[in-house]
């Protein structure tokens, strides 16, 4: 058992250092000015290629799900959850990601001010990098998956769960 153990350990810290990386990469980039430019354009090609109104619906449905709003409404739900089943410690895990999460994406914007790209995929004011949507479904979604996956004895249905969140 150890081994496997430490085989989740070693992929777990994989993960951590590539997505440290591709922040670090979009970081120096921000700084350095019209870095993302070219990403801005590829998604303002693919979003003019799109049969409309399918992406503002779809921009919408997930500006919606992890806006303030809507993450304080599914951490709540999940921070029911846990209280529920008397997983206290999972609880703090939660709301202190969440909030880190939030003040860490604020105070990043506030530092790079990175202006919004003049693509109005879906209406949002503000800093563009980082992004708080997904910084904060990122959190959300990866703390579901850490506090409920061994929930599940099916393994199939623990996969399931493991791909929905993702």
């Amino acid at each position: 058992m150890p081994a496997k153990k430490d085989k989740k350990n070693n992929l777990a810290m994989q993960v951590l250092i590539i997505s440290i990386v591709i922040f670090a990469i979009l970081l120096v980039g921000s700084l350095k000015g019209r870095f993302l430019v070219p990403v801005d354009n590829w998604v303002y090609q693919w979003n003019l290629s799109m049969p409309k109104p399918t992406i503002p619906l779809v921009m919408m449905l997930i500006s919606g799900i992890m806006n303030p709003g809507g993450a304080m409404f599914l951490g709540l739900l999940a921070l029911i959850a846990l209280i529920g089943l008397k997983r206290h410690r999972q609880a703090t895990m939660l709301i202190l990601a969440m909030v880190v999460g939030y003040l860490a994406t604020e105070i990043f914007k506030a530092i790079l001010q990175r202006p919004r790209p003049d693509i109005r995929l879906a209406y949002v004011t503000g800093f563009s990098f980082p992004s708080g949507h997904a910084t904060m479904a990122a959190i959300y979604f990866g703390m579901l998956i850490l506090l409920f996956k061994d929930d599940f004895k099916n393994t199939i249905a623990k996969y399931f769960f493991i791909a929905a969140c993702a």
